[in-house]
């Protein structure tokens, strides 16, 4: 049996009741989610240990030297904080899982991500960014109806059904407000109707091993309501009628072709969650995350069982996939 360990770094935080979109923590890991991580790696013959802050890593390096750290990390304040544990790994000659710093900061910068997928023939939705209350009227460029979120954030911060924005004057009033609350820019991007795609991407050195999709169904259905928005009531509410339903058919061959490439691009990743919609039958790219949610009923996890991998098998994978690269050189950044 595999006795490997695996180090856990997960900034916790107590199971969420009400969420609200002034909630800045909702990146941070829930005990019950920290626990499931843990016992599917367990499963899988890994030994684990959990410290909740980078610092302790840092500190505990010399012990870590044959182990692999899992970063679940969220951090808060610094725009650099998805960055933090691949630095240190990287600086202290650690094995980790997942995108390096460069892949980290890139994709999550909501602007950045687009046009470095755009620059690598995907569709993008049009957009603009208001860095100061000055450059407001840069939204008159960009035709409504409109989302518009904090440029840096995950996991739903700062996103809520009320961000779609049907008029230029109400895209302004909610971009003032986003620039004095989250205290970073704020992007604005013409709203796409569509049902909610995940594709999974998992796989080592830049070479896919295993790609699946999943599709958002909500109250029941595929087809969303207008306006809607994947968002904090509807992430975070547990009682709402949501699930991510495993769907291969929507990636036709010039669709994996193009996923592959941009994995490939990305190089030291292992895992990547590309998130988009079906408009009129074309794929839109929303979003790049390299940091997926690892539970078994996530978006990312349900595209790989459409590509028939069990959460335990794909997750174990990653892990291997960190340690062979690592330990073979081609895990540095090319």
């Amino acid at each position: 049996m595999n006795r490997a360990r695996v180090v856990i770094i997960a900034d916790l935080v107590a199971d969420r009741v009400e969420p609200t979109g002034c909630s800045t923590d909702l990146e941070s890991v829930e005990a019950s989610y920290l626990s499931e991580v843990r016992a599917s790696l367990e499963s899988s013959g890994f030994t684990t240990v959990v410290y909740h802050h980078p610092r302790q890593l840092v500190e505990t390096s010399r012990e870590h030297r044959e182990d692999t750290v899992l970063s679940l990390w969220a951090g808060s304040e610094s725009r650099n904080r998805k960055a933090l544990v691949p630095s240190i790994c990287e600086t202290l000659g650690l094995c980790y899982v997942g995108a390096d710093a460069y892949a980290q900061l890139l994709c999550a910068d909501k602007a950045g991500a687009s046009h470095f997928a755009h620059r690598h023939g995907w569709r993008t939705p049009e957009s603009v960014v208001v860095e100061t209350q000055h450059e407001v009227p840069l939204l008159d460029g960009v035709r409504p109806p409109l989302i518009v979120k904090p440029i840096r954030e995950g996991g739903s911060i700062g996103i809520l059904a009320r961000n779609y924005c049907t008029s230029t004057e109400s895209a302004r009033a909610l971009a003032l407000e986003l620039l004095q609350q989250h205290r970073q820019p704020v992007i604005a991007e013409e709203f796409i109707e569509g049902s909610e795609v995940s594709i999974s991407l998992l796989g080592v050195g830049g070479d896919v091993q295993a790609l699946g999709a999943s599709r958002l169904e909500f109250n029941g259905s595929v087809t969303l309501p207008p306006g809607f928005i994947y968002g904090v009531e509807v992430k975070k509410a547990g009682a709402l009628d949501r699930r991510w339903v495993p769907e291969q058919s929507v990636l036709n061959p010039e669709l994996k072709a193009r996923c592959m490439a941009l994995f490939r691009s990305l190089s030291k990743i292992e895992l990547l969650r590309v998130d988009g919609r079906i408009r009129d039958g074309e794929f839109v790219l929303l979003e790049l995350t390299p940091d997926i949610h690892l539970g078994r009923r996530a978006s990312f996890s349900q595209g790989l069982v459409s590509a028939g991998c069990a959460h335990e098998e794909w997750l174990a994978a990653a892990i291997v996939n960190a340690r062979d690269a690592f330990r073979s050189g081609s895990a540095r950044t090319r």
